[in-house]
């Protein structure tokens, strides 16, 4: 047979199959390098198809959780898996949290093409942005704002917590035995709970410093903000948390305080710079239908329901989250139980965009070091959400896809 009638054969074969896979009368082919058996649901698995950018804008948001192994190799390893996959989406803009000076080092050798926006306000909660100079240039204005209470504490300092100790409902207080003056401190007091069996007192820390960050830029004669940030911990695998409904509470009102004084902050930029179209990402530390999260929803549309088309996993953290003695993650952990749970989000003023396509990426990541050892990596706790976003709202309507 002559090669042409081979390649077209080929084709037509490959046609039919994809036409059978699509009407679900054949099952798609699987990779031979992947064993099924370490994969017992789609939603679980280590290939989630890396796409091309559908929109204007490729926005994606990636929690890197700042600490990596003591262990040099398992290091290598995730900075090789963090970096592959930022590169294989080639997100237009980046917005990182958790990302420690460690991982600045490191990405802005790698991401060349990219410039970048320096959050250094709160030294152990980093929310970096990384942006393709490529199409966007460099930023008309760009910086970073505390999420603090009116911008400053009382002393006129930038160092205040979200909120007051006047905000606090007095029933958290008695529940916790908040002092005002620990409270200065970050601490709520002398909590006691059970650990090991045993009863344990400690004050434990419930405010801490957040910040944003913030990029304005123009495409195609078009101007838009773009903020990353990363709000207060939830932190309910805790002892204390778990006995203590009042401690998740106050948490709760802190999230809340810290989106009205972003929502106050873009407000500013907007008045200094004029309107535009705004993009927020970050690990906002909520669940969908959440107070916090539906106070969230008042001011800014969430783009993962809007979405025209969404693949990967319908969740963006892993609750299974652990580590070894070297403090990497535990794989086996990540296996069994992933992606349980939304943190991570794209917000977007209402009627300025179309939702392209809505991604959640793989928590694992095959690489190969420079010990020439290849093998599947856990990239983060936290699973990087990409959004095609494109200026002006549709009005067609959007078909939902989830492969």
């Amino acid at each position: 047979m002559k090669p042409r009638r081979i390649c077209s054969l080929i084709l037509l074969i490959a046609m039919i199959l994809s036409t059978l896979v699509s009407c679900g009368i054949a099952a798609p082919m699987m990779r031979a390098d992947l064993d099924p058996s370490d994969y017992p649901s789609e939603a679980q698995a280590k290939d989630v198809a890396i796409t091309q950018n559908l929109g204007d804008i490729r926005v994606m948001s990636f929690n890197l959780q700042n600490t990596v192994s003591s262990d040099a190799t398992l290091k290598e390893n995730r900075y090789l898996a963090v970096s592959g996959q930022i590169q294989d989406y080639a997100p237009t803009l980046l917005g990182l949290q958790e990302d420690g000076a460690h991982w600045n080092t490191y990405l802005s050798g790698e991401l060349t093409g990219y410039g970048r926006i320096n959050d250094t306000l709160v030294t152990s909660e980093y929310c970096s942005i990384y942006y393709d100079t490529s199409i966007l240039g460099e930023p008309i204005a760009s910086g970073a704002m505390y999420l603090t209470y009116n911008g400053q504490a009382k002393d006129g300092s930038a160092t205040a917590y979200s909120i007051t100790w006047e905000d606090i409902p007095q029933s958290i207080k008695d529940e916790l035995n908040m002092t005002e003056a620990n409270f200065a401190k970050g601490k709520t007091g002398a909590i006691k709970y059970t650990k090991d069996g045993a009863e344990v007192t400690e004050a434990v820390t419930v405010m801490s410093q957040r910040s944003m960050s913030y990029g304005i830029f123009e495409l195609n004669g078009q101007k838009f903000l773009y903020v990353n940030t990363h709000l207060t911990h939830r932190s309910q695998g805790n002892d204390y948390a778990k006995r203590y409904e009042s401690f998740l509470e106050l948490r709760q009102l802190a999230r809340m305080a810290e989106w009205d004084i972003l929502h106050a902050n873009v407000g500013k930029l907007l008045e200094e710079h004029g309107e535009m179209p705004v993009i927020i990402t970050g690990d906002l530390n909520e669940v969908p239908g959440s107070p916090s999260y539906n106070h969230y929803a008042t001011y800014y549309n969430d783009a993962s329901k809007l979405a025209k088309i969404r693949k990967g996993p319908d969740g963006s953290w892993n609750a299974a989250w652990d580590s070894d003695t070297n403090g990497e993650f535990s794989t086996s952990a990540l296996k069994d139980n992933q992606a349980n749970s939304t943190l991570d989000y794209c917000f977007i003023s209402p009627d300025d965009f179309t939702v392209e396509q809505f991604q959640v990426a793989a928590n694992r990541r095959q690489i190969t070091n420079s010990k020439d050892e290849t093998g599947y990596v856990a990239v983060s706790d936290h699973l990087a959400i990409i959004t095609d976003l494109s200026f002006g709202k549709e009005n067609a309507p959007m078909t939902l896809e989830k492969p």
